[in-house]
């Protein structure tokens, strides 16, 4: 009589199955591992970018200008000095171009009794680079299906946003970027630990074959006086930034000392806030905690500096 001897049987794994599986845990890796946006943020980074847009004409003050005002400036800060409707509608590497100086003035109340405008100075905001690649315009260009996932998918596409593997690593040893997005049109970005050098190379090769514009700086000046001729006041100021990155800014030929004066000229008035205490997040922004700070000086600068 012959016995059989049986075997175990062999447990096959389908190639498919396994390739979902890894893919499934790969992706809860990242997400556990996903360095976070910031905890206090009010909005999705897609959803707070259509509101920007999408944004009324509702308000007595509107601030205007590129990262420098989009990250440095608290509209509640700021309300807090001068009282009243404050925005902030600042972009990223924008130039005041015509449509941007419409959109600036279009979200301004028609019927408030203190219409104001807030510039934020910086010469690469005058640039031809800012004035062609806008962070304004990208936004305002988006196709109808992009405009749609901003205001009704904008948690989901968050959730899928590419991102940079070094960020992980970064954030691992301990370094690491948040950034806060507000209703009041701010987005304030912290660094950890702040590195003052962090753009320094940026801006040590920005300005080569990209000097200020002489024209766009005398269109901004025009529509300066013409803003002033609706009864609007005007201010500006130069966002601070540290001793290496001021430096590196020389090479943009933007003279400062000509420009106040024809911006003065024409019925604005510009402010020089104190920069000290103030704490930069990466050499051009200031850190998420220091934000109040400055926007309290820079309310309190307006608030004693009535529009002639």
């Amino acid at each position: 009589m012959v016995t059989r001897i049986r075997r175990p049987l062999e447990t096959r794994v389908d190639p498919t199955q396994f390739v979902v599986i890894a893919a499934l845990l790969l992706v809860v890796l990242i997400g556990v591992l996903r360095p976070p946006e910031g905890s206090e943020s009010e909005l999705t980074r897609d959803a707070f970018w259509r509101m920007k847009i999408d944004q009324p004409p509702v308000y007595d003050m509107v601030f205007a200008g590129d990262s420098r005002v989009l990250c440095d400036v608290s509209p509640k800060a700021v309300a807090g000095e001068t009282g009243g409707r404050v925005y902030n509608f600042g972009f990223n590497f924008v130039g005041y171009t015509r449509e941007y100086l419409d959109a600036i003035e279009s979200k301004l109340d028609a019927n408030s009794q203190r219409k104001t405008i807030v510039l934020g100075i910086t010469p690469r905001s005058l640039t031809p680079l800012n004035m062609a690649v806008s962070g304004y315009a990208e936004e305002n260009s988006r196709e109808f299906l992009d405009v749609m996932g901003q205001k009704y998918l904008s948690y989901p596409i968050s959730t899928m946003r590419p991102f940079m593997l070094s960020a992980i690593v970064m954030h691992l040893r301990g370094k690491s970027t948040a950034k806060n997005f507000y209703r009041d049109g701010l987005m304030s970005v912290e660094i950890k630990p702040a590195d003052i050098n962090q753009d320094l190379k940026t801006y040590s090769t920005i300005f080569v074959g990209n000097q200020v514009s002489e024209p766009h700086i005398a269109a901004l000046i025009d529509r300066v006086r013409l803003w002033r001729s609706k009864g609007i006041a005007v201010y500006a100021f130069r966002p601070p930034v540290s001793p290496a990155i001021f430096d590196a800014e020389k090479a943009s030929a933007f003279d400062q000392h000509y420009f106040v004066e024809q911006f003065t000229n024409a019925g604005g008035r510009w402010i020089e806030i104190d920069a000290k205490g103030l704490t930069l997040a990466d050499g051009s922004h200031v850190t998420a905690t220091s934000v109040d700070l400055f926007s309290q000086r820079l309310g309190r600068a307006i608030r004693n500096m009535p529009a002639t």
